[in-house]
């Protein structure tokens, strides 16, 4: 493309839509929903067929006026978790795996318990840790050459004569 052509239509939107999310889709995980309300639901990503260029989207979960409007849409993995964060300041964490797995048109189950007037504002998602072999700090790595009592493993270039 040259500097004057200006692409190609990604996605339409009615009048009211807006993008909400946009992220990479990877084997094996779910698409997490969550609305203002405070409610979340899971959905396999194997419940979206591909679509083509220039479509409208389908949807991701039943809205009602009582669960709100959708704040956040996240691809996550089962030991992933979800930070969701409330108007008033409060953040709670919750494991993907806690989130119960529904169909996409389904209005979700209660994430996060609010008060009168404060809604969820925002969510995002904390990959899984991996775990970290022993003595492998990276503030210190003179460590992966200790043994357990802290004291220095010669290389084997460096042994005594």
């Amino acid at each position: 493309m040259g500097r004057a052509t200006s692409g190609v239509i990604g996605m339409r939107f009615r009048e009211a839509d807006h993008l909400l999310a946009m992220d990479s889709v990877r084997e094996g995980c779910d698409l997490v929903t969550v609305t203002d309300e405070g409610y979340a639901k899971r959905t396999s990503l194997t419940e979206w067929n591909t679509k083509g260029r220039a479509g409208y989207g389908v949807r991701a979960m039943k809205l009602v006026e009582e669960r709100g409007s959708l704040v956040g849409a996240l691809v996550s993995e089962d030991d992933d978790s979800i930070f969701a964060i409330a108007s008033n300041g409060v953040v709670i964490r919750t494991p993907v795996a806690d989130i119960r797995q529904t169909s996409r048109d389904t209005m979700g189950v209660n994430l996060m318990g609010l008060g009168d007037g404060v809604t969820v504002v925002a969510v995002a998602r904390a990959a899984a840790e991996e775990e970290e072999p022993a003595n492998s700090d990276p503030a210190h790595p003179e460590d992966a050459a200790a043994g357990d009592d802290g004291e220095s493993v010669p290389a084997a270039d460096e042994t005594e004569e």
